[in-house]
């Protein structure tokens, strides 16, 4: 196993949180897959520290990462301003966020100024940041 910082494909910088989720030895991003998704302290929406691997040199891979690169390597745009959708979980500032009892989806949808159609479930950030999602 190769363990080694990330380099940007364009500009061979491996500092930098907007640097890209990439292989150096295979000099790709298409064998990446994510190992693991965390915050940074002190925590940043818009930024994670991100560890992945190559499935085909078994490099390894962890540095900052934009949410935005982070989804990109995950095949998805991000869920919401700063917020990655990783299996089942949605994660802000780096972190899980967790189903919130306190709001009601009305109250959700009057802070997001939109209206929330049908059953939803309310998730938190422990920033305050807000999300619903439809059931």
């Amino acid at each position: 196993m190769t363990i080694a910082p990330a380099a940007d494909e364009r500009s061979g910088s491996t500092e930098g949180p907007d640097a890209s989720p990439w292989c150096s030895y295979c000099d790709t991003d298409e064998h990446l897959v994510v190992e693991s998704i965390g915050p940074l302290s002190p925590a940043n929406r818009d930024l994670v520290e991100v560890e992945y691997a190559c499935a085909m040199c078994d490099g390894f891979y962890a540095h900052v990462a934009t949410v935005r690169r982070v989804a990109g390597l995950l095949g998805m745009e991000p869920a919401g301003p700063g917020v990655l959708h990783f299996g089942h979980e949605y994660i802000h500032c780096g972190e899980v966020m967790q189903q919130d009892g306190e709001h009601t989806a009305r109250e959700a949808s009057v802070a997001r100024g939109s209206s929330v159609m049908g059953d939803v479930r309310i998730l938190r950030c422990r920033c305050g940041f807000l999300l619903a999602r439809p059931l």
